[in-house]
């Protein structure tokens, strides 16, 4: 029986195997002007809303924005916006800056990173 499975375990990879070579992405997809809108929830309740949208700006090839807010019965326990930009560069597909804020009640934070890819 040990033999069998011995068997089994070493062609198994043979009959899995693949002839799919990897390939480089050459094109990074185009998602400019969409705009995709959640309703975040909590079993019956509405706790927020978020948005993620893909767009151009004067000083930003790709420029990819996320926003969440508190919204209905959340707010009278918490209230949170959170903000997450993206600058990026279109021909690479790296970031070249990223910001991020959030406000939660009173507590305030606010991060932004610049990437030098050279």
């Amino acid at each position: 029986m040990k033999f069998l499975n011995f068997i089994f375990f070493i062609t198994l990879p043979l009959v899995f195997h693949s002839d799919q070579k990897s390939q480089a992405i050459s094109e990074i997809p185009d998602y400019h002007g969409e705009k995709m809108f959640y309703d975040l929830r909590f079993s019956l309740f509405n706790i927020g809303k978020a948005t993620i949208s893909f767009t151009d700006t004067f000083n930003c090839s790709s420029y990819i924005r996320a926003e969440a807010k508190s919204t209905g019965i959340s707010r009278l326990f918490v209230t949170i916006h959170y903000l997450y930009d993206c600058c990026m560069n279109s021909s690479s597909g790296l970031p070249e800056r990223i910001t991020r804020s959030l406000l939660e009640n009173d507590f305030y934070v606010y991060n932004e990173v610049k990437f030098d890819h050279h």
